[in-house]
């Protein structure tokens, strides 16, 4: 299994290495104010600086915001800051990608002590291959027409095409956790018709699958009656997929001012994703198999 968040990481630390090595470029360009300190004098509400180089030296007036030593030397300030900060998160990075352990099948018996290694393996877990699942469900959602196209307008962290800008926040926060997000993954009904949920996601640890529908208009003034019986019926669809509200089947709400709650995503995502599924999903849920493969793909 691939884990996306350690791609982000890795993305994020060459972000980080380009904005130190830019910053200090302009450090360099500034280095004629190292040393100097300011002071400010307020007067009729505008404020007014008086600079200089060292303890020794009297302090020298230079005017208003304007002056171009000010904004010099609150650059240079800034700067070092920026530049600790960079460094600081850099080694940071650094220190997670070289200590770093997948939560794999082999990743995890190599850490253990021979006498609790089995000499078979544990037969659910071995030889899994989800990245070959997951090519086949890339492959038919691609040979699949998507629901009105024209209106996927906003573009995820890895390219995938979204409707809004709220879900493309989620999708964002699924990949960099390494759920394998599908985004309105489309699902065959027994009366040929098709279901496209906002989001289907693989367990990271055991490949079971959910779903997560962000239910945007949720609180619209005029469109909410409406849209709360499409989806009475369209959970009563998923049921017959397997899906079950509160075991595999998940919803968020916007907020009333369009906004997302992260606070409330971060912990439905801790709740399904970062734990052994739990015992309903066990009993109940789909696991990404060939089963489901002839189920739903074929």
């Amino acid at each position: 299994m691939k884990y996306n968040c350690i791609e982000s990481v890795k993305a994020d630390l060459q972000e980080q290495s380009d904005m130190l090595q830019q910053l200090e470029s302009r450090k360099s360009q500034l280095i004629q104010f190292d040393g100097c300190t300011l002071k400010i004098k307020i007067s009729g509400g505008t404020t007014y600086y008086h600079c200089r180089e060292n303890p020794a030296h009297p302090w020298l007036y230079l005017g208003n915001e304007d002056h171009p030593d000010v904004r010099s030397i609150q650059e240079l300030r800034y700067c070092n800051e920026a530049i600790s900060l960079l460094k600081n998160n850099i080694a940071l990075e650094e220190n997670l990608l070289a200590n770093y352990r997948a939560p794999e099948y082999d990743s995890i018996l190599s850490g253990l002590p021979k006498t609790y290694v089995p000499a078979k393996g544990f037969p659910q877990f071995a030889g899994y291959d989800i990245n070959k699942y997951f090519d086949e469900l890339v492959g038919f959602k691609n040979s699949i027409p998507p629901r009105n196209p024209e209106s996927l307008k906003f573009q995820a962290i890895d390219g995938t095409l979204i409707r809004s800008r709220g879900e493309v926040i989620m999708y964002d926060r699924f990949w960099q956790r390494g759920y394998h997000p599908l985004y309105e993954f489309p699902f065959r009904l027994a009366n040929g018709k098709f279901l496209f949920p906002d989001f289907l996601l693989i367990h990271p640890q055991i490949p079971y699958l959910y779903i997560v529908e962000h239910l945007g208009l949720w609180f619209h003034p005029e469109m909410k009656d409406n849209y709360r019986k499409n989806y009475l019926l369209k959970e009563e669809a998923y049921r017959t997929l397997g899906f079950t509200e509160g075991v595999n089947l998940f919803t968020t709400k916007e907020l009333p001012d369009g906004g997302i709650d992260l606070e409330t995503l971060e912990r439905m995502c801790t709740m399904i994703m970062s734990s052994p599924p739990s015992s309903a999903v066990q009993r109940q849920g789909l696991i990404l198999d060939d089963k489901f493969i002839r189920a739903f793909l074929r």
